[in-house]
């Protein structure tokens, strides 16, 4: 089931897009920013995401059936939103070891799928919410180039988690018809 995207958000390309060693540099450096209070980072991300997006809270035991003024005292939000947060620190500051990227992201994409049931689709929805808030909130520092840099990350992990899910089997499920 596809979802909207956003105006101006990210559009998955077929393939990934190589980051420069100019591209790397202004994502950490725009990332120290952000990271410095990745809670309530994660916790407005996560906000902004299920407001956008609120069929994805079918996906949360904890918290599929709260409404949205109730997510923002959820303790279960709060602690989604740190593990989202880490997962992203740890990829931004591991650039250089990319086997461990690539693992990350396979069990990543294997556990949404295989666990969890999550559509890929998702992921992209979610880089395209955390992109959003990054330009609101970090204007200063997530200028217009920087942006850039970071839709091209989004861009890749998407299609790296899109992968994992096609080697799955996943994802032609999900495009066969119903019968």
């Amino acid at each position: 089931m596809a979802m909207p995207k956003q105006q101006g958000g990210l559009v998955l390309q077929e393939q990934p897009c190589p980051l420069t060693d100019k591209d790397i540099l202004m994502i950490q450096e725009s990332w120290m920013e952000v990271y410095k209070n990745h809670a309530a980072n994660g916790q407005v991300i996560l906000l902004r995401f299920f407001e956008e997006f609120p069929n994805a809270k079918k996906f949360f035991s904890n918290f599929k059936d709260m409404k949205q003024s109730d997510l923002e005292r959820s303790k279960s939000l709060i602690a989604h939103g740190i593990r989202v947060m880490n997962f992203l620190n740890d990829v931004i500051t591991n650039f250089d070891d990319t086997e461990h990227v690539a693992t990350k992201l396979r069990d990543l994409g294997k556990s949404h799928a295989v666990q969890h049931n999550v559509e890929h689709i998702y992921f992209e929805n979610l880089s395209n919410v955390i992109l959003a808030v990054l330009k609101e909130a970090f204007s200063e520092v997530v200028t217009s180039e920087v942006a850039d840099a970071w839709t091209k990350l989004f861009n890749n992990l998407c299609i790296a988690v899109k992968r994992v899910y096609e080697d799955l089997g996943w994802i032609k499920l999900l495009e066969s018809p119903s019968k």
